[in-house]
């Protein structure tokens, strides 16, 4: 009798501490704090508050302007490789990916603002941080993406012949490698 009744006690302590800690969490954001966690490319956290990060913040900008003159994202990939700019989550290791970048061109973190929704309630509260981009510029890399989404949102799913590795293999500049069947008329070929 006495196992169960600490058990359920245990039980209850658990659940009240994750919720005293959810609501903590909450109140944080709502007062402007950094959600925990780590904080993305461009900023740092200064007494638990995301401020920008003046040398991060000069790359956020340059990969912005850059794609949004045309520049693709394998040249700023490499661009930030040869500068060995560290990545966030590289814990030393300094190579980009492409996914990356197009995850920072793409995040509303840059131009000042960023959704974060409460897993339990549902509820979604928008939290402000300092810009590094201007709005204009970010939404003229969005419409750029858009219009190359158009132009190429099918070409993925066109291909007539199963290749094994077809998702998986990529070429060392990260382009994908792609199968080629030919078909001859001449049998002995």
């Amino acid at each position: 009798f006495m196992f169960t009744v600490m058990g359920g006690m245990s039980k209850l302590e658990n659940q009240l501490r994750v919720e005293r800690s959810r609501q903590g969490k909450l109140l944080k954001i709502k007062k402007g704090g950094w959600k925990g966690g780590v904080v993305n490319f461009g900023y740092k956290i200064v007494d638990k508050m995301v401020t920008v990060d003046e040398f991060e913040s000069g790359w956020i900008k340059k990969i912005f302007e850059l794609y949004s003159k045309g520049k693709s994202l394998l040249h700023i990939k490499n661009l930030l490789d040869l500068n060995n700019i560290p990545t966030r989550y590289g814990k030393g290791e300094k190579t980009w990916t492409l996914g990356s970048i197009r995850k920072i061109l793409g995040n509303t973190f840059y131009i000042g603002y960023y959704n974060y929704v409460d897993k339990k309630s549902g509820q979604t509260f928008k939290c402000d941080v300092p810009p590094i981009v201007d709005s204009t510029l970010f939404n003229k890399v969005q419409t750029k993406f858009s219009k190359f989404e158009r132009t190429h949102k099918n070409q993925f799913n066109t291909t007539r012949n199963f290749y094994l590795l077809r998702d998986k293999m990529m070429c060392s500049c990260g382009e994908k490698i792609y199968g080629l069947i030919r078909r001859s008329d001449d049998p002995t070929r």
